[in-house]
């Protein structure tokens, strides 16, 4: 606390000595007094011929003004034996609220100070109360209370408080701001009377979902069964997406919500339905009852022998000629019992089917794999390639990832 003293007491008294004087002038300068006077602490004797207490303090060269403490009012009349105590003021540099402020003080402790500054009892001091202004060399900061409103995460409230700036003031209340909290004012901002601050609580998660993938359905033409009928041959199996969002809140709601990533964990298995193609059989024409006929029956059979004969020929040619084809532009031509296999569980053996959900040709490829493996120096997308080449890229993938890419398949027929 920087302490300077206002005057320095002459020590001195004026000394008068008068030598002869002229007879009748004791009327015109009164009587000869001796008074005590104490300035500060320090004490003289004062001869004055002056009769009031200002007359006194002139004569020891003492000035006062305001700010200084006397005993007594300056008019009052003295006389020997008489007693004047002066308190000259002090100027005392304060810290008020973060402001420097000067002030002429007669105080002799901190406490009086205060009280001459008005500061109230629950005001915070930064020396003791009881200690002397004039010994002290430390600065006296002074920090008054502030009401100041609060909003900490929707919980609002008003306090008062002697924190000095915001961030005093939120460790008062037990709140530590992270780097994502938001506070309002800054957090190095001066209280002031009357102030508000706010706290926002801010959280950053990270949350997985998982949702179902709708199946679908796959019908593929059969002669096997007759025209109008069905067979399920595989039932539809769910698949899974697990999501990744990034969501943020505030004050504990969620305020916002970012997908990270999203992706197929489990493959979906549509339902396999088979529809007949099979025209009915025609109902065979009654015989003639004179069929007994011995050479009849004989020509008859002779001509069905040989009619058999010739529809086996042709049956034999036409299954020939359909194989041929098959392994020369058909779908399936030249794969191994394998790949045939899990074609036939993935897709019905349709090695040129859409199933619509994502998954094209007979080993149910999507088109990022398909791709992916080299697949497109066939053709755009797997269905629209041959059995074989799809073998290829699916044996190609088989080797770098395995069997698991034909998870539900690969698991019936035991390759895994």
């Amino acid at each position: 606390m920087a302490i300077s003293g206002k005057r320095i007491l002459t020590k001195g008294a004026q000394g008068l000595t008068l030598g002869a004087l002229v007879a009748g002038t004791v009327a015109f300068v009164g009587a000869d007094k001796t008074v005590a006077l104490t300035v500060d602490g320090q004490s003289q004797d004062v001869h004055t011929y002056g009769r009031t207490v200002a007359d006194v303090l002139r004569t020891a060269d003492v000035d006062v003004d305001s700010n200084d403490e006397v005993s007594a009012p300056l008019d009052s009349t003295v006389r020997t034996g008489s007693t004047v105590r002066v308190k000259l003021a002090r100027s005392v540099t304060v810290d008020l609220d973060g402001e420097k402020r000067t002030v002429d003080t007669t105080a002799d402790t901190v406490g009086d100070l205060a009280q001459q500054l008005g500061v109230s009892d629950d005001a915070e001091l930064s020396l003791s109360k009881d200690v002397a202004l004039a010994s002290s060399t430390s600065q006296l900061s002074v920090v008054t209370p502030k009401r100041v409103t609060l909003d900490l995460a929707g919980q609002r409230s008003t306090v008062s408080t002697t924190a000095t700036d915001v961030a005093d003031l939120l460790k008062e209340q037990g709140v530590k701001p992270d780097s994502d909290d938001v506070v309002t004012p800054a957090l190095n901002t001066v209280l002031t009377d009357g102030g508000s601050v706010a706290w926002q609580r801010v959280e950053t998660k990270k949350k997985a979902t998982t949702s179902d993938l709708a199946a679908g359905t796959i019908t593929v033409k059969t002669d096997n069964l007759e025209q109008g009928e069905t067979k399920t041959v595989r039932q539809a199996t769910e698949g899974k997406r697990t999501t990744v969002s990034k969501l943020r809140y505030v004050n504990g709601k969620v305020v916002s919500t970012e997908v990270i990533s999203s992706e197929i964990t489990t493959k979906p298995t549509p339902k396999l339905v088979q529809v007949g193609t099979k025209a009915p059989e025609k109902e065979s024409t009654a015989k003639h009852a004179d069929e007994s006929d011995s050479s009849s029956k004989k020509t008859s059979s002779s001509s069905k022998d040989s009619s058999s004969k010739d529809s086996e020929t042709k049956d034999s040619a036409s299954s020939a000629s359909k194989d041929s084809s098959t392994s020369a532009s058909g779908p399936s031509g030249s794969v191994d019992g394998v790949w045939q296999k899990l074609a036939q569980c993935e897709s019905g053996g349709n090695w040129s089917i859409n199933s619509g959900n994502g998954y094209y040709g007979g080993l149910q490829f999507t088109a990022s794999t398909w791709a992916a493996q080299g697949g497109t120096k066939y053709a755009a997308l797997p269905h629209q390639a041959t059995a074989a080449q799809q073998v290829e890229i699916a044996k190609k993938l088989q080797a770098k990832a395995g069997w698991g890419q034909w998870p539900g398949c690969t698991a019936k027929l035991g390759l895994r």
